[in-house]
């Protein structure tokens, strides 16, 4: 697979949406954090605009199943290890941003990094290292 930013962007911002709205609400307060996290960790800059955008398309064609999940991440998971666990180090800084991190959050971690391809040793890596970069996950 040819990888572009804009691929990357993508992932990521699927990924993040996906953690952000398990509540079924996606925050102004959210929005702002994906914009920072994605400048952060991936180098990329990314709108409000372009997030909510992004987000709007998902859930006019969204389904609520792991199997619609699995779909969107399919085409990622030949991407570099690297652009992968930078996609799931995004979706976990999404879940601990507002200081807790729930078993939902978890479970689509989990979901995400499998999807992704991502070894269990991979997946906990990156929990791992949020964890000592964060500070946030219990």
């Amino acid at each position: 697979m040819m990888e572009t930013d804009e691929d990357l962007l993508n992932a990521i911002l699927y990924a993040m949406h996906y953690i952000a709205s398990a509540d079924g609400v996606l925050t102004p307060e959210e929005i702002d954090i994906i914009a920072h996290v994605v400048s952060e960790v991936a180098g990329l800059i990314v709108t409000n605009e372009q997030i909510v955008s992004v987000s709007s398309a998902l859930e006019a064609n969204a389904e609520d199943t792991d199997t619609f999940w699995k779909g969107v991440f399919a085409k990622y998971d030949a991407m570099t290890i690297g652009n992968r666990q930078t996609i799931l180090k995004c979706a976990i800084m999404t879940a601990a941003a507002d200081g807790e991190y729930q078993n939902e959050e978890h479970t689509g971690i989990i979901n995400i990094g499998d999807w992704l391809g991502l070894t269990p040793d991979q997946i906990r890596s990156a929990l791992d290292k949020v964890e000592r970069d964060t500070k946030l996950i219990d």
